[in-house]
Parts: C-alpha cells; structure tokens; sequence
C-alpha cells in the first residue's frame, strides 16, 4: 500500500518502473484544464524525484483554484499572453473548430434562442484570446479587484508582510460588499466611505493602512486601464491617534536570556546575526549560505545582507523593503565561529523564528516595546557608543543617509571594508 508521502503516485510503463501523477482534478478547474482527470508520466522511476515533481504540480494547481477566484478569463488571457504570433494562430483554428462542432448553429440563419449556447468558460476563453491578439478589452472584461492585486503584488515584488496586507485589504472589502470579487472600475466614493464608517469602532490605523492598500490596487487598474477616473479610496481624512510606541533597545542580560529560553542553535542564530549586523528579521532570513564570503582583498568575511539575484524573487521569506537597501557587511569576529558550518536556515522561515523570539522574551519583558526588532536598536546604539561616525553607522545596517538612499550597496570611496571591520567590531559581545 503507498504511504502518505506518495499520493496520487503510481508505477505505470511496460516495464512498471515509471511514477505517474494520477488524480482527479478539482470541480472548480475543470473547464479550464479540460479535464476531469490527470494521468502524467514524471519521467523517472526515482520515487524521491517523483514526490518533488509531484509536490511541484500540486502546488500549480493550488495556485489555480486561488487564481479561479478572480474570474476564468484573467486565467486563461494570462496563458494566451505566454505564447507566441504562431502559437495563438494554433490556438484560435483549434478554438474555432471546436466552436463549429458543438454549436454549428451560431451565426447562421437557423440560430435560435431554443438551441445551445456557448458556456461563460467559452466565452471568457474566446475574448481572452482576441485580446492577446490585441483587440480591445471588452467593457465586461475589465480589470478585477483581486486580478488588480495579484499583478499590482507582481509588479511591485512586495514582501510577503506587505503582500498580505493587500489580501487582507481585499477580502475585508469584498467582505463588507458581500461580492466575491468586483471591477475595480465600478468601485464608487461611498462605496468606500460606507465601508469606512462601518468600521468606526475598529483600529483606525489598520482601516487607514487598508484604505491605502487598496487605492495602490485602484492605481494599477487605473494605470492598466488608461482611465481618468478619481481614485475613490483618496482624501477621506481617516484620523489616526499618536499612540504608537518606539521600540526599545534590550538589556545585554535579559537578551542573553532570551536567548536560553530558544531550544536550537539554529533559532538562535538569527538573534546573534541581528546582534552584530543591526540586520532586520527579513534580511536575517534571506542570508543563504552562499551570501557569506572572505574578500580576496582584505580577507575580511562578508555577509552580503538582500542579494538582488533572480532565484531570490520569488521566494516567499526574502527580505525586500525596497531595492535600494543591498549592502554588504562584515562579519564581527564573536560572529564568526556561529556562522561555521551553516547551510540554510531549512525548515525556519521569518514567521515562526519571530514566534519562536516572542514566546521566548515573554517571560522577561512583555511589552511589545521589546522585540526582535529592538535588536537592531542596540546595534545601532552600540556602533555610536563605539564612536562609529553616524554616517558610516547607517551604511552599516542599511539606513538612508541624509538625503540618500543605499542604491550602491554599503561601500563607496569614504568606507574601506576594513575600516567597516573595525567598527563592527566595537560592538559588545552578547
């Protein structure tokens, strides 16, 4: 009997030593895929590389039945904007011989309100085709709300916190319109101020974060759809009381027990990188063990904190507060030894270290004036306590400079990495 691990996998071939995905597809996608079931060869008889394959597939398609909520025709003009000239030549014969054999009766003088119509499927598939091909988005066509997020989320690479505050934005809305989904276009002022004043009681804050999350969605719509319309989510003067609280920096010993109350030493790596590189949770968690180098030079080892590669774009746990950030910094010598022998962070992603940290400070101090983000504070603090020029200080952990953002990484003319060296270094061991 195959285990868990292996569902949906079966041996198939002549000689029965090839995997084959086998299942039923999802009700929901199914006039999309055009089938009811799948039976794909994986091409190995390795049952390891069978289940990754087999993991990789599932996941498309569960990205296909989140995508079916913003409407079949955004699904099907995302894959007919892929293709070739040729490819949607190949596309619309196909699409218009099935179009003749199941309704030979359209168009022509025996048509009748009585015999079949084509299905909303069809129809989406048809006008999503003719628009690749480059024909006017039909007025019913029009951009979506959820499909305005998803390409709004893609083209600005948000992180992942900032990516799940526009869903949230979205289902709160949508929520509140009782609509599963609805044109950005249609969208009116006191649609949204009635849906500010049902939430006087809630967090202003929030409701004015959501507010703007929405408007950047209505933005890319309206950018999309070259319209001049005025942007309903605009100028509603949400007020927010000044009740926000800094953070704090950490007491060395209350950290240390923090850091006690952490059961790995892979859990506690991250507070010791944050420590002595003023990193942010985020960053921490996009150093991959390739990020971490000597220079040639000076042979000093390097952590290169949000590398800009390609492979990192899409990972759900990289660190992108904006590109301008990625830098390069030294590795303080306490921090050597900790970082030997690292290969990733496995299983760890930003979400559940930071859960980890709260659970494990809550016994010590449990404001949330104390965080894992205070850590950064005391690097900081510590570096000016060391006499590390301010300048230097914020091209050290990332922060703009006076009328300067890090568009060129950490080190210009003024700063040597052997100079940087020196300087982390004067912060204290932890």
């Amino acid at each position: 009997m195959p285990t868990i691990s292996d569902k949906h996998l079966r041996l198939r071939g002549k000689n029965k030593d090839i995997y084959f995905l086998e299942f039923r597809v999802p009700t929901l996608i199914q006039p999309l895929l055009k089938k009811k079931t799948i039976s794909q060869s994986l091409e190995t008889s390795d049952i390891r590389v069978a289940r990754a394959k087999r993991d990789d597939f599932m996941v498309e398609i569960k990205q296909l039945k989140e995508k079916t909520k913003e409407g079949e025709y955004r699904y099907f003009l995302d894959k007919y904007k892929s293709m070739t000239p040729k490819e949607l030549e190949v596309a619309e014969y196909k699409i218009e011989v099935e179009i003749y054999d199941n309704y030979p009766h359209i168009g022509h003088p025996q048509d009748s309100p009585d015999l079949p119509r084509m299905t909303e499927t069809e129809e989406a598939e048809i006008d999503a085709l003719l628009v690749a091909k480059g024909m006017e988005t039909p007025e019913h066509r029009r951009l979506t709300l959820r499909e305005a997020n998803r390409l709004n989320k893609e083209e600005k690479e948000y992180p992942l916190k900032t990516a799940g505050a526009h869903d949230i934005a979205v289902e709160k809305f949508l929520k509140h319109l009782k609509k599963q989904n609805i044109q950005v276009a249609t969208i009116k002022r006191k649609d949204v101020r009635n849906f500010i004043n049902s939430r006087k009681k809630e967090n202003q804050a929030t409701l004015k974060k959501d507010i703007s999350c929405l408007s950047q969605m209505w933005k890319y719509a309206s950018d999309e759809e070259e319209t001049d319309l005025r942007n309903p989510f605009e100028k509603h003067g949400i007020k927010v009381s000044d009740t926000k609280q800094s953070y704090l920096a950490w007491d060395i010993d209350e950290l240390r027990e923090v850091l006690e109350n952490l059961n790995t030493n892979l859990e506690k790596l991250p507070v010791y990188i944050s420590w002595y590189t003023g990193a942010r949770l985020g960053e921490v968690m996009s150093i991959r063990p390739e990020d971490i180098y000597v220079d040639k030079k000076t042979n000093v080892q390097m952590i290169k904190i949000k590398p800009l590669r390609k492979e990192y774009k899409s990972e759900k746990d990289k660190a992108k507060k904006n590109v301008s950030a990625t830098r390069e910094t030294p590795v303080h010598k306490l921090l050597v030894p900790k970082l030997h022998g690292f290969n990733g962070w496995g299983s760890l992603n930003p979400k559940e270290v930071g859960r980890n940290f709260t659970d494990a400070k809550m016994p010590i101090r449990e404001s949330r004036q104390y965080c894992f983000h205070s850590i950064r504070k005391n690097a900081i603090t510590n570096l000016m306590n060391g006499g590390v020029p301010e300048f230097y200080t914020a091209r050290m952990v990332g922060h703009a400079t006076t009328g300067l953002t890090m568009s060129y990484g950490l080190y210009a003319q003024e700063m040597s990495k052997q100079i940087a060296f020196d300087s982390i270094n004067k912060i204290p061991e932890l």
